[in-house]
């Protein structure tokens, strides 16, 4: 999604970091954390949050953890240009 500028930015950057500590709290060992990216030229915002494996992903679907994403992408929709905030899932395979 796209903020309006740098204080958005740091409205996002703050609820990326409270989910982080819910998921953190709520998931355990299978989930590892996350990684915001952001492009100042254009003010793009993406936030991916990491689990450990496809199990510790399926137990966060399915558990009360869920709803704290839910929540979280709410709070990201308040600071989003249009108010829309993309979902989506992906395999994550480490190259180095």
């Amino acid at each position: 999604f796209s903020v309006k500028d740098e204080p958005q930015a740091e409205k996002a950057d703050a609820i990326a970091a409270e989910l982080n500590t819910k998921l953190t709290q709520a998931v355990g060992d299978g989930y590892v954390g996350y990684n915001r990216f952001v492009c100042k030229a254009k003010w793009d915002y993406k936030v991916f949050y990491e689990f450990s494996n496809l199990d510790a992903f399926g137990k966060f679907l399915k558990g009360e953890q869920k709803g704290h994403f839910d929540e979280a992408v709410r709070k990201f929709q308040e600071v989003a240009v249009d108010g829309k905030v993309h979902e989506q899932n992906f395999v994550f395979d480490k190259k180095h």
